[in-house]
C-alpha cells in the first residue's frame, strides 16, 4: 500500500469515527422506519421522537474524538553546562623528579548504583604517582565512606588516608 493510498484511507477512517455515534443512532432509527411497512404513524412518530430526546441526552457532538492536534512544539536545547577547568596542568610524571609535589587525580566511576562519577585530586610526591603507590591502597570499606559524603569531604579523607598509609611505609 502507498503512502498516498494509507493517508487517504487514515483521513477516511478519520471522519468516519467522528460521526459513528450519531451513526449508529440514525441507521438505527431508519432500519426501524424504513424496514417495515407494519409500522403505524403513531409509532413512527414515536421512534421520530426517540431520534431527538437521543440526541438531546446522548449528545454526540460532545462525544466525537477529538482531532489529531498539533504536534507539541519541539523541547529548547539544553546548553551544555560549564566545565570545571583543570587545576594544574598534565604533566609526565616521569619526567619530574622524585620529591616534587604533583597533583594526582583519581577518578572513580559509579560502581554502586546510588554512586556518581567522581574525581578526586590529591597532592601527592611524583616518586608516588610513578611507582603507582595510590591505587592499592584504595579498598571497598574507603571508597564506601569517600562516595557517600560531599565531594570536599571526601577529598580530605581520601588525602589523609593516603598520607597516614605511605607515612608509616616510608618509616
Amino acid at each position: 500500500m502507498s503512502g498516498n493510498e494509507m493517508s487517504n484511507q487514515e483521513s477516511i477512517w478519520i471522519s468516519n469515527s467522528h460521526s459513528f455515534s450519531k451513526n449508529v443512532i440514525d441507521d438505527t432509527i431508519a432500519q426501524l422506519c424504513g424496514g417495515s411497512q407494519a409500522i403505524s404513524a403513531a409509532e413512527n412518530l414515536a421512534l421520530s421522537k426517540l431520534k431527538k430526546l437521543w440526541v438531546a441526552k446522548y449528545k454526540p457532538k460532545d462525544r466525537q474524538p477529538l482531532s489529531n492536534p498539533v504536534p507539541l512544539p519541539p523541547k529548547p536545547k539544553r546548553k551544555p553546562r560549564p566545565r570545571k577547568r583543570a587545576t594544574a596542568e598534565y604533566v609526565d610524571a616521569t619526567t619530574l623528579e622524585d620529591n616534587c609535589d604533583v597533583i594526582y587525580r583519581i577518578n572513580i566511576p559509579p560502581l554502586r548504583p546510588n554512586w556518581q562519577c567522581r574525581s578526586f585530586e590529591l597532592k601527592v610526591k611524583a616518586h608516588v604517582c610513578k611507582n603507582n603507590l595510590v591505587e592499592p591502597l584504595i579498598n571497598w570499606q574507603l571508597l564506601d565512606t569517600i562516595m557517600e559524603v560531599p565531594l570536599d569531604e571526601g577529598t580530605s579523607i581520601l588525602q589523609k588516608h593516603v598520607d597516614e598509609i605511605l607515612e608509616k611505609d616510608l618509616h
